[in-house]
Protein backbone atom coordinates (compact mmCIF):
# COMPACT_ATOMS: atom_id res chain seq x y z
CA UNK A 1 0.00 0.00 0.00
CA UNK A 2 1.05 3.31 -0.94
CA UNK A 3 2.31 5.83 2.26
CA UNK A 4 0.26 8.56 0.89
CA UNK A 5 -2.61 6.52 1.11
CA UNK A 6 -2.05 5.64 4.80
CA UNK A 7 -1.14 8.91 5.55
CA UNK A 8 -4.46 10.36 4.28
CA UNK A 9 -6.59 7.36 5.78
CA UNK A 10 -5.20 8.14 9.33
CA UNK A 11 -5.64 11.94 8.85
CA UNK A 12 -9.21 11.09 7.41
CA UNK A 13 -10.30 8.94 10.52
CA UNK A 14 -9.38 11.76 13.02
CA UNK A 15 -10.94 14.45 10.66
CA UNK A 16 -13.73 12.65 10.88
CA UNK A 17 -13.84 11.82 14.86
CA UNK A 18 -13.33 15.28 15.16
CA UNK A 19 -16.19 16.74 13.17
CA UNK A 20 -18.45 13.52 14.70
CA UNK A 21 -17.72 14.88 18.39
CA UNK A 22 -17.58 18.65 17.25
CA UNK A 23 -14.33 18.51 19.80
CA UNK A 24 -11.85 21.36 19.98
CA UNK A 25 -8.84 18.96 20.78
CA UNK A 26 -8.61 14.97 21.07
CA UNK A 27 -6.88 13.22 23.43
CA UNK A 28 -4.05 12.35 21.16
CA UNK A 29 -1.11 14.65 19.63
CA UNK A 30 -1.06 14.82 15.55
CA UNK A 31 1.00 12.06 14.09
CA UNK A 32 4.03 11.78 12.71
CA UNK A 33 4.46 10.06 9.77
CA UNK A 34 7.83 8.10 8.92
CA UNK A 35 8.61 6.37 5.60
CA UNK A 36 12.19 4.95 3.97
CA UNK A 37 12.53 2.28 1.91
CA UNK A 38 9.05 0.96 1.97
CA UNK A 39 8.99 0.75 5.96
CA UNK A 40 5.83 2.39 7.13
CA UNK A 41 5.93 4.25 11.01
CA UNK A 42 2.92 6.14 12.44
CA UNK A 43 3.28 7.14 15.54
CA UNK A 44 1.15 9.29 18.05
CA UNK A 45 1.63 10.55 21.42
CA UNK A 46 -1.78 9.89 23.59
CA UNK A 47 -3.59 9.60 26.79
CA UNK A 48 -3.61 5.93 26.73
CA UNK A 49 -2.26 4.23 29.78
CA UNK A 50 -1.13 0.70 30.46
CA UNK A 51 -4.45 -0.63 30.31
CA UNK A 52 -4.95 0.15 26.51
CA UNK A 53 -2.33 -2.60 25.69
CA UNK A 54 -5.30 -4.68 26.24
CA UNK A 55 -7.46 -2.77 24.16
CA UNK A 56 -5.16 -2.95 21.18
CA UNK A 57 -4.99 -6.66 21.68
CA UNK A 58 -8.56 -7.30 21.49
CA UNK A 59 -8.95 -4.90 18.19
CA UNK A 60 -6.31 -6.54 16.50
CA UNK A 61 -7.99 -10.26 17.37
CA UNK A 62 -11.18 -8.87 16.02
CA UNK A 63 -9.73 -8.04 12.72
CA UNK A 64 -7.01 -10.75 11.83
CA UNK A 65 -8.64 -13.65 13.69
CA UNK A 66 -5.60 -15.26 14.76
CA UNK A 67 -3.11 -15.51 17.53
CA UNK A 68 -0.92 -12.28 18.18
CA UNK A 69 2.12 -11.82 20.44
CA UNK A 70 1.95 -9.87 23.02
CA UNK A 71 5.56 -8.64 24.52
CA UNK A 72 5.11 -7.17 28.36
CA UNK A 73 8.92 -5.80 28.46
CA UNK A 74 9.15 -1.91 28.97
CA UNK A 75 7.56 -1.07 25.37
CA UNK A 76 4.82 -3.34 25.22
CA UNK A 77 3.96 -4.42 21.54
CA UNK A 78 1.32 -6.32 20.30
CA UNK A 79 2.55 -7.95 17.04
CA UNK A 80 1.32 -10.09 14.05
CA UNK A 81 3.44 -13.05 13.06
CA UNK A 82 5.83 -13.66 15.89
CA UNK A 83 3.41 -15.57 17.99
CA UNK A 84 6.41 -17.67 19.44
CA UNK A 85 9.26 -14.62 20.32
CA UNK A 86 9.37 -13.24 23.93
CA UNK A 87 11.47 -10.80 25.51
CA UNK A 88 14.78 -9.43 23.67
CA UNK A 89 13.49 -12.13 20.72
CA UNK A 90 10.35 -10.53 20.17
CA UNK A 91 11.73 -6.71 20.37
CA UNK A 92 14.09 -7.55 17.91
CA UNK A 93 11.40 -9.65 15.51
CA UNK A 94 8.50 -7.16 15.87
CA UNK A 95 9.45 -5.04 13.08
CA UNK A 96 9.64 -7.58 10.55
CA UNK A 97 5.34 -7.74 11.11
CA UNK A 98 3.08 -5.42 11.43
CA UNK A 99 3.16 -4.15 15.47
CA UNK A 100 1.49 -1.78 17.73
CA UNK A 101 4.22 -0.79 20.50
CA UNK A 102 2.71 1.60 23.32
CA UNK A 103 5.80 3.03 25.47
CA UNK A 104 4.16 4.55 28.75
CA UNK A 105 6.36 7.31 30.43
CA UNK A 106 4.75 6.45 33.86
CA UNK A 107 2.14 4.74 35.41
CA UNK A 108 1.72 8.01 37.29
CA UNK A 109 1.12 10.56 34.59
CA UNK A 110 -2.32 11.49 32.72
CA UNK A 111 -1.28 14.36 30.04
CA UNK A 112 -0.45 13.03 26.48
CA UNK A 113 2.65 11.31 27.32
CA UNK A 114 2.42 7.49 26.32
CA UNK A 115 4.09 7.02 22.91
CA UNK A 116 2.00 4.76 20.47
CA UNK A 117 3.93 3.85 17.32
CA UNK A 118 2.32 1.50 14.52
CA UNK A 119 5.07 0.10 12.65
CA UNK A 120 5.16 -2.24 9.19
CA UNK A 121 7.96 -3.51 6.98
CA UNK A 122 7.14 -3.37 3.66
CA UNK A 123 3.57 -4.38 2.41
CA UNK A 124 1.25 -2.49 4.49
CA UNK A 125 -2.51 -3.86 3.69
CA UNK A 126 -5.70 -3.72 4.12
CA UNK A 127 -6.38 -5.41 6.98
CA UNK A 128 -3.51 -3.33 8.90
CA UNK A 129 -4.66 -0.77 8.29
CA UNK A 130 -8.19 -1.32 9.21
CA UNK A 131 -6.74 -2.40 12.56
CA UNK A 132 -5.02 0.78 12.80
CA UNK A 133 -7.38 3.00 12.17
CA UNK A 134 -9.72 0.97 14.50
CA UNK A 135 -7.68 1.46 17.23
CA UNK A 136 -6.63 5.58 16.78
CA UNK A 137 -10.41 5.78 16.85
CA UNK A 138 -10.66 3.74 19.98
CA UNK A 139 -7.47 6.16 21.82
CA UNK A 140 -9.29 9.54 20.05
CA UNK A 141 -12.32 9.30 21.55
CA UNK A 142 -12.25 12.70 23.02
CA UNK A 143 -14.74 11.45 26.35
CA UNK A 144 -11.27 9.80 27.76
CA UNK A 145 -9.30 13.63 27.32
CA UNK A 146 -8.27 14.24 30.88
CA UNK A 147 -7.64 17.73 32.84
CA UNK A 148 -4.20 19.80 32.16
CA UNK A 149 -2.44 18.52 34.98
CA UNK A 150 -0.64 21.63 37.09
CA UNK A 151 2.89 20.51 37.89
CA UNK A 152 2.12 20.82 41.58
CA UNK A 153 -0.44 17.97 40.80
CA UNK A 154 2.19 15.92 38.38
CA UNK A 155 4.82 15.88 41.07
CA UNK A 156 3.18 14.76 43.95
CA UNK A 157 1.58 12.03 41.60
CA UNK A 158 5.13 11.10 41.11
CA UNK A 159 6.05 10.97 44.96
CA UNK A 160 7.65 14.14 45.08
CA UNK A 161 7.37 16.93 47.48
CA UNK A 162 6.92 20.30 46.55
CA UNK A 163 8.28 22.99 49.09
CA UNK A 164 7.33 26.79 48.61
CA UNK A 165 10.01 29.11 49.41
CA UNK A 166 8.84 29.77 53.25
CA UNK A 167 10.31 32.86 55.53
CA UNK A 168 11.30 30.58 57.89
CA UNK A 169 13.93 29.45 56.50
CA UNK A 170 16.71 31.85 55.94
CA UNK A 171 20.85 32.13 57.04
CA UNK A 172 19.80 32.87 60.44
CA UNK A 173 18.05 29.40 60.69
CA UNK A 174 21.36 27.63 60.76
CA UNK A 175 23.76 28.78 63.31
CA UNK A 176 27.39 28.96 62.57
CA UNK A 177 28.70 27.99 59.86
CA UNK A 178 29.55 31.38 58.49
CA UNK A 179 32.02 29.75 55.77
CA UNK A 180 29.71 27.24 54.52
CA UNK A 181 26.87 29.90 54.03
CA UNK A 182 29.70 32.02 52.06
CA UNK A 183 30.12 28.52 49.81
CA UNK A 184 26.62 28.70 48.76
CA UNK A 185 25.82 32.23 48.59
CA UNK A 186 28.81 31.98 45.83
CA UNK A 187 28.34 28.44 44.24
CA UNK A 188 24.08 28.67 44.63
CA UNK A 189 22.41 31.46 45.30
CA UNK A 190 24.15 34.34 43.30
CA UNK A 191 24.24 32.33 40.01
CA UNK A 192 20.23 31.39 40.35
CA UNK A 193 19.65 35.10 40.64
CA UNK A 194 21.65 36.84 38.82
CA UNK A 195 21.97 34.41 35.56
CA UNK A 196 22.37 37.16 32.76
CA UNK A 197 26.06 37.94 34.91
CA UNK A 198 27.83 34.34 34.58
CA UNK A 199 26.26 34.07 31.24
CA UNK A 200 28.21 37.34 30.26
CA UNK A 201 31.07 36.81 31.98
CA UNK A 202 31.08 32.81 29.87
CA UNK A 203 30.58 34.87 26.54
CA UNK A 204 33.64 36.81 27.02
CA UNK A 205 36.13 34.67 28.80
CA UNK A 206 35.35 31.67 26.86
CA UNK A 207 34.55 29.63 30.02
CA UNK A 208 31.76 27.29 30.51
CA UNK A 209 29.84 26.09 33.37
CA UNK A 210 30.11 29.15 35.46
CA UNK A 211 26.27 28.46 35.60
CA UNK A 212 26.27 25.12 37.70
CA UNK A 213 23.84 22.54 37.48
CA UNK A 214 24.16 20.39 40.57
CA UNK A 215 25.93 21.22 43.87
CA UNK A 216 26.81 18.46 46.55
CA UNK A 217 26.50 18.89 50.18
CA UNK A 218 28.23 16.19 51.76
CA UNK A 219 28.59 15.35 55.69
CA UNK A 220 27.48 13.66 58.18
CA UNK A 221 23.74 13.58 59.67
CA UNK A 222 22.18 16.63 61.03
CA UNK A 223 24.94 18.92 60.16
CA UNK A 224 22.20 21.35 57.91
CA UNK A 225 22.28 19.69 54.67
CA UNK A 226 18.25 19.67 54.07
CA UNK A 227 18.00 23.21 56.07
CA UNK A 228 19.98 24.74 53.89
CA UNK A 229 18.61 23.58 50.96
CA UNK A 230 15.35 25.42 52.04
CA UNK A 231 17.22 28.19 52.86
CA UNK A 232 18.29 28.43 49.45
CA UNK A 233 14.70 27.87 47.87
CA UNK A 234 13.43 31.14 50.80
CA UNK A 235 16.84 33.20 49.25
CA UNK A 236 16.33 32.73 45.65
CA UNK A 237 12.47 33.01 46.18
CA UNK A 238 12.38 29.47 43.83
CA UNK A 239 10.21 26.25 44.34
CA UNK A 240 12.18 22.95 45.60
CA UNK A 241 11.37 20.07 44.73
CA UNK A 242 12.13 17.27 47.55
CA UNK A 243 12.55 13.69 45.59
CA UNK A 244 12.48 10.85 48.25
CA UNK A 245 14.55 8.16 47.16
CA UNK A 246 11.76 5.55 47.52
CA UNK A 247 9.30 7.57 45.45
CA UNK A 248 11.23 6.34 42.55
CA UNK A 249 11.75 2.56 43.31
CA UNK A 250 9.35 0.54 40.81
CA UNK A 251 8.87 -3.38 40.77
CA UNK A 252 7.84 -2.08 36.64
CA UNK A 253 10.99 -2.85 34.45
CA UNK A 254 12.38 0.47 33.57
CA UNK A 255 9.74 2.63 35.72
CA UNK A 256 12.26 3.64 37.92
CA UNK A 257 13.84 5.92 35.77
CA UNK A 258 10.67 6.99 33.61
CA UNK A 259 9.77 8.24 37.21
CA UNK A 260 12.84 10.19 37.63
CA UNK A 261 12.46 11.70 34.20
CA UNK A 262 9.11 12.77 34.76
CA UNK A 263 10.22 14.39 38.08
CA UNK A 264 13.22 16.74 35.90
CA UNK A 265 10.78 16.98 33.04
CA UNK A 266 7.72 18.73 35.75
CA UNK A 267 9.72 20.71 37.63
CA UNK A 268 11.38 22.64 34.09
CA UNK A 269 7.50 24.07 33.91
CA UNK A 270 8.30 26.50 36.88
CA UNK A 271 9.83 29.26 36.00
CA UNK A 272 12.46 28.39 38.40
CA UNK A 273 13.04 25.16 40.18
CA UNK A 274 15.85 23.89 42.73
CA UNK A 275 15.68 19.98 42.88
CA UNK A 276 16.62 18.54 46.18
CA UNK A 277 18.08 14.86 45.80
CA UNK A 278 18.70 13.65 49.75
CA UNK A 279 20.90 10.76 50.24
CA UNK A 280 21.94 10.73 46.58
CA UNK A 281 24.36 8.11 47.65
CA UNK A 282 21.21 5.36 47.31
CA UNK A 283 20.81 5.65 43.38
CA UNK A 284 23.99 6.60 42.71
CA UNK A 285 26.56 4.43 44.03
CA UNK A 286 30.40 3.81 42.31
CA UNK A 287 29.36 1.24 39.02
CA UNK A 288 30.99 -1.84 39.38
CA UNK A 289 30.03 -5.18 38.21
CA UNK A 290 27.63 -5.94 41.09
CA UNK A 291 25.67 -2.78 40.64
CA UNK A 292 22.20 -3.45 39.61
CA UNK A 293 20.22 -2.56 36.31
CA UNK A 294 17.74 -0.48 37.66
CA UNK A 295 20.30 1.71 39.61
CA UNK A 296 22.40 1.66 36.48
CA UNK A 297 19.58 3.13 34.75
CA UNK A 298 18.49 5.96 37.33
CA UNK A 299 22.06 6.96 37.47
CA UNK A 300 22.39 7.18 33.54
CA UNK A 301 19.17 9.59 33.71
CA UNK A 302 20.61 11.70 36.75
CA UNK A 303 24.28 12.31 34.53
CA UNK A 304 22.27 13.37 31.84
CA UNK A 305 20.48 15.44 33.42
CA UNK A 306 23.66 17.55 35.31
CA UNK A 307 25.64 17.31 31.85
CA UNK A 308 22.40 19.39 30.44
CA UNK A 309 21.48 16.99 27.68
CA UNK A 310 17.71 16.42 28.92
CA UNK A 311 16.98 19.94 31.17
CA UNK A 312 16.62 23.14 31.16
CA UNK A 313 18.56 26.31 32.41
CA UNK A 314 16.11 26.59 34.55
CA UNK A 315 16.33 23.91 37.00
CA UNK A 316 19.48 23.16 39.41
CA UNK A 317 20.21 19.90 41.43
CA UNK A 318 20.84 19.96 45.17
CA UNK A 319 22.25 16.54 45.94
CA UNK A 320 23.01 15.51 49.44
CA UNK A 321 25.26 12.31 51.06
CA UNK A 322 26.84 11.46 53.92
CA UNK A 323 28.98 8.61 52.05
CA UNK A 324 30.45 10.88 49.29
CA UNK A 325 33.17 7.88 49.28
CA UNK A 326 30.50 5.75 47.96
CA UNK A 327 29.48 7.92 44.94
CA UNK A 328 30.12 7.29 41.18
CA UNK A 329 33.19 8.59 40.07
CA UNK A 330 31.45 9.84 37.19
CA UNK A 331 28.86 11.59 39.14
CA UNK A 332 31.13 13.37 41.28
CA UNK A 333 32.99 14.64 38.62
CA UNK A 334 30.04 16.37 37.15
CA UNK A 335 29.88 18.27 40.58
CA UNK A 336 33.50 19.71 39.70
CA UNK A 337 34.05 22.19 42.21
CA UNK A 338 30.42 22.37 43.74
CA UNK A 339 30.97 20.46 46.46
CA UNK A 340 30.25 21.90 49.94
CA UNK A 341 31.21 19.78 52.83
CA UNK A 342 28.70 20.42 56.14
CA UNK A 343 31.06 19.37 59.03
CA UNK A 344 30.54 18.93 62.22
CA UNK A 345 29.63 22.13 64.16
CA UNK A 346 32.74 23.23 66.16
CA UNK A 347 32.88 24.40 70.00
CA UNK A 348 31.83 28.22 69.12
CA UNK A 349 29.30 27.31 66.76
CA UNK A 350 27.59 24.33 69.61
CA UNK A 351 27.31 27.55 71.91
CA UNK A 352 25.53 29.60 68.84
CA UNK A 353 23.07 26.25 68.52
CA UNK A 354 22.25 25.77 72.03
CA UNK A 355 21.50 29.60 72.14
CA UNK A 356 19.36 29.20 69.48
CA UNK A 357 17.08 26.47 70.39
CA UNK A 358 17.35 27.66 74.04
CA UNK A 359 17.53 31.15 73.97
CA UNK A 360 16.88 32.02 77.79
CA UNK A 361 20.31 30.05 79.23
CA UNK A 362 23.13 32.28 79.35
CA UNK A 363 26.19 32.46 77.57
CA UNK A 364 28.06 30.74 80.23
CA UNK A 365 25.22 28.04 80.43
CA UNK A 366 25.66 27.41 76.88
CA UNK A 367 29.86 27.53 76.67
CA UNK A 368 29.54 24.31 79.11
CA UNK A 369 26.98 22.60 76.81
CA UNK A 370 28.92 22.99 74.04
CA UNK A 371 32.21 21.54 75.53
CA UNK A 372 30.37 18.72 76.80
CA UNK A 373 28.21 18.25 73.04
CA UNK A 374 32.09 17.43 71.37
CA UNK A 375 31.55 15.70 67.69
CA UNK A 376 27.47 16.34 68.38
CA UNK A 377 25.59 17.85 64.89
CA UNK A 378 23.68 20.58 65.13
CA UNK A 379 20.56 18.03 65.01
CA UNK A 380 22.28 16.30 68.19
CA UNK A 381 21.63 19.78 69.64
CA UNK A 382 18.31 20.06 69.06
CA UNK A 383 16.96 17.00 70.65
CA UNK A 384 18.87 17.54 73.31
CA UNK A 385 16.92 20.90 73.81
CA UNK A 386 13.70 19.20 72.85
CA UNK A 387 14.42 16.59 75.69
CA UNK A 388 15.11 19.62 77.97
CA UNK A 389 11.86 20.70 77.22
CA UNK A 390 10.54 17.62 77.51
CA UNK A 391 11.92 17.25 81.26
CA UNK A 392 10.64 20.80 82.18
CA UNK A 393 6.88 19.93 80.63
CA UNK A 394 6.92 16.69 83.47
CA UNK A 395 8.17 18.49 86.36
CA UNK A 396 5.42 21.43 85.65
CA UNK A 397 3.13 18.55 85.55
CA UNK A 398 4.23 16.47 88.35
CA UNK A 399 4.71 19.86 90.68
CA UNK A 400 7.95 20.07 90.42
CA UNK A 401 8.52 23.09 89.02
CA UNK A 402 6.74 26.33 88.31
CA UNK A 403 9.01 28.07 85.88
CA UNK A 404 8.53 29.44 82.95
CA UNK A 405 11.59 27.76 80.76
CA UNK A 406 13.80 24.95 81.51
CA UNK A 407 16.63 25.44 83.93
CA UNK A 408 20.14 24.12 83.90
CA UNK A 409 19.35 20.83 85.34
CA UNK A 410 16.90 20.01 82.40
CA UNK A 411 19.92 20.87 79.71
CA UNK A 412 22.20 18.57 82.26
CA UNK A 413 19.57 15.25 81.89
CA UNK A 414 19.00 15.35 78.41
CA UNK A 415 22.62 15.53 77.42
CA UNK A 416 23.43 12.83 80.41
CA UNK A 417 20.93 10.72 78.41
CA UNK A 418 22.11 11.79 74.99
CA UNK A 419 25.64 10.84 75.57
CA UNK A 420 24.66 8.46 77.74
CA UNK A 421 26.24 9.32 80.78
CA UNK A 422 25.57 8.52 84.80
CA UNK A 423 24.83 11.68 86.29
CA UNK A 424 27.81 10.90 88.46
CA UNK A 425 30.29 11.70 85.23
CA UNK A 426 28.70 15.15 84.80
CA UNK A 427 29.98 16.32 87.53
CA UNK A 428 31.56 19.03 85.77
CA UNK A 429 28.01 20.27 85.54
CA UNK A 430 27.78 21.46 88.81
CA UNK A 431 28.57 24.97 87.82
CA UNK A 432 24.92 25.11 85.84
CA UNK A 433 22.96 23.94 88.79
CA UNK A 434 22.90 26.98 90.77
CA UNK A 435 21.23 30.59 89.15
Amino acid sequence: MEFEKVKQAVNNCLEEITKATKAETLPVSMPEFKYEEGDIEVIFLTAAGRGFLTDIADIMSSVYRRDLAIDCGFGYSVSVGNKHAYGKDAEEQKNKYFSVTLRPESRFREELNDTVVFSRIRDFNDIELQAMLKIIAKMALPEKMPKKMTPEKALGKLGAVLYKPDEKYTFDSIAGYEDVKQLVEDAVILPFKHPDVYKGLEERTGLRNLLPKAVLFSGPPGTGKTTMAKVIAYETATNLVYIPIESMMSYWYGESEQILSSIFKWSSEFERCMIFLDEIDSLATARDKNMHEATRRLLSVLLRHIQGFSSKDNTMIIGATNKRDDLDNALISRFGNNIIDFRLPREAERAQIFRHYAGHIGGEESDWLAKMSKEMSGRDIEEICLDAARIHARQIINGVSSEEFPDSSAYRAAISKRMQFQEDDCSCFQILQTK
